[in-house]
């Protein structure tokens, strides 16, 4: 078996794909663990601890509700919940619905809003998060395709990079400070 050359593996990885393979993954994880961080915990309530007046999204296709309909708790047997207040369907809206437990597919009860400097907050890491990558791209692009004494037109390049970073945080804290985010608990039901 000599005089016969070992079969190289062939690569199907692109030449011009080797610098950026560190930066994108470096991004990705970046990118995983602020989705992370920003991702609120999702928590299930049982009924018997969702007081009367709570604010709940219910879906009940069989009892007239064949959507999430926003409304007001107002008190539960062993065997229906009684509801007031229900945005949708309009025949609804200003009654009070008994809906069996069986009948109820999907119920949440809303934990609250956030503050809105909290949303602001959050809104700036989501925006700095977002110019980080699109940052990092033209980086990496510049290393990839610039080569000689041109590159970053000369080092002025960064000032305008530097001068992104408080319009990316001031559009995210804009936006999350805008939007009105409310948190909703799935409640675990009782099925008999």
């Amino acid at each position: 078996m000599t005089g016969i050359a070992p079969i190289e593996r062939q690569s199907l990885r692109l030449p011009c794909m080797q610098p950026l393979r560190r930066p994108l993954r470096t991004l990705g994880i970046v990118a995983s663990l602020l989705a992370l961080a920003t991702a609120p915990s999702v928590a299930q309530t049982p009924l018997d601890s969702v007081t009367p007046g709570a604010r709940v999204r219910v879906r009940a296709p069989d009892s007239g509700i064949p959507w999430r309909s926003t409304g007001v708790l107002d008190s539960f047997t062993r065997d229906t919940v009684y509801l007031r207040g229900l945005r949708d369907p309009r025949p609804l809206q200003d009654a009070r619905l008994g809906v069996p437990l069986s009948d109820i597919e999907h119920m949440d009860v809303s934990g609250g809003r956030a503050s809105r400097a909290a949303r602001a907050g959050r809104g700036a890491l989501w925006g700095l998060g977002a110019y980080a990558v699109l940052a990092a791209t033209f980086i990496v692009h510049e290393k990839a395709t610039c080569r000689g004494s041109d590159c970053f037109g000369d080092g002025w390049a960064w000032l305008g990079l530097a001068a992104g970073v408080p319009w990316a945080a001031g559009v995210g804290a804009t936006v999350g400070f805008a939007l009105p985010v409310e948190t909703w608990r799935p409640v675990i039901l009782p099925r008999r």
